[in-house]
């Protein structure tokens, strides 16, 4: 279990009330370290500034503003390290303007309304997360070598099987990002096809397309996978039964 005493953090929300009141349940699961803003621009001045190991943000920043464009702008900024954990906080509707994408999503969401309880059972586990993956996510950030990102993930799959589908998912992004489509796709449709057997078949008999295309296509419908996974999570125990075939089931570098 992480103990959230010696974590920092990072609250963002334009709302003085629910600021407040968020930053005391903060207080109470073990976060009490926590700096606050209530702008994009504040929360950019903070971050460029300081080291978090967690950053939660309200989805809705008021005029105009949400939690998603101050996630995508840190991130193009690089300004906020892989290693730190970003969480979102949303009602149902904002939800679903969440991106999917793996450079540009949230290591994990809160949909509203939420005890106190579950907010720290949260925290404790998108930590946990970062920390098991932290090799990954060390070779993810601008001074980061793809390359040893992919060894990480290889490695990972092994060592860390209860984070199987963000591993997955990271991977078959690594491998669109260096141009080798033919073993993103191989992995999309791997697992795609162990999730829904069916689709494979409706795939094939579609009109051809780029290799690249329909690897995008791929990576998209394993995206919002993934994103079910968040809402509805169940940590993995053990490898599932298709992980434990033969290597060269898996894509390799």
């Amino acid at each position: 279990m992480i103990d959230l005493r010696g974590k920092s953090g990072l609250l963002i929300d334009d709302i003085p009330e629910m600021r407040s009141a968020l930053r005391i349940q903060l207080a109470d699961a073990g976060l009490e370290k926590c700096d606050m803003a209530r702008t994009i621009k504040e929360a950019i001045e903070r971050i460029s500034t300081n080291r978090y190991d967690l950053i939660v943000s309200d989805y809705n920043l008021g005029q105009g503003a949400d939690g998603q464009q101050l996630l995508e702008l840190v991130r193009r900024k690089q300004v906020l390290p892989m290693t730190t954990a970003f969480m979102m906080i949303t009602g149902e509707t904002g939800y679903e303007q969440v991106s999917t994408a793996a450079e540009y999503s949230p290591d994990d969401y809160l949909i509203k309304p939420f005890t106190a309880e579950t907010l720290r059972s949260r925290l404790e586990r998108v930590l946990e997360r970062k920390a098991a993956l932290k090799p990954l996510f060390q070779q993810l950030g601008a001074k980061g070598d793809k390359n040893l990102a992919l060894e990480a993930c290889a490695t990972l799959i092994t060592t860390q099987p209860r984070y199987l589908t963000d591993i997955l998912r990271i991977r078959g992004q690594l491998l669109m990002d260096l141009g080798q489509t033919e073993q993103a796709l191989a992995l999309y449709d791997m697992v795609l096809s162990q999730r829904a057997p069916h689709r494979g078949r409706k795939w094939a008999r579609r009109a051809p397309l780029p290799r690249r295309a329909i690897a995008t296509k791929r990576r998209g419908s394993f995206n919002m996978h993934w994103r079910r996974t968040q809402t509805i999570w169940r940590p993995m125990t053990r490898s599932p039964s298709w992980l434990k075939r033969p290597t060269k089931s898996l894509p390799r570098q």
